[in-house]
């Protein structure tokens, strides 16, 4: 089965690490936030003994589809909607629903 999307849940380099590779394939989907940060780079790390710097993202590993607040597919008679439930982080991780089983691969960035 191909991959018809990929979304990044927030910007950790586990999650967006593929983006380049993928969006040949797909399109990257995020919330509005996560592609500031991989556009920007900047400081990134667990707000207390870990701290480091990345670099800017290229062109081609950013998002080309964002959502601020929800986003709902419809594919084969199927809603799935992904949707930011604030705070619980302000980079956006986002809550999945579907009405059968869906299968989500994360790929996103830091």
């Amino acid at each position: 089965m191909p991959v018809r999307f990929i979304i990044n849940a927030h910007y950790h380099g586990d999650h967006i690490g593929g983006n380049a590779y993928f969006q040949k394939q797909a399109p990257v989907i995020a919330h509005d936030n996560v592609r500031k940060r991989l556009q920007t780079g900047g400081p990134r790390g667990n707000g207390g003994s870990m701290r480091f710097e990345t670099s800017p993202q290229p062109l081609d590993a950013l998002p080309i589809i964002t959502y601020d607040h929800v986003i709902t597919s419809h594919l084969n008679g199927e809603n799935v909607r992904v949707q930011y439930f604030p705070p619980a982080t302000r980079m956006a991780p986002p809550s999945f629903s579907s009405q059968s089983r869906t299968s989500c691969t994360w790929a996103t960035s830091s």
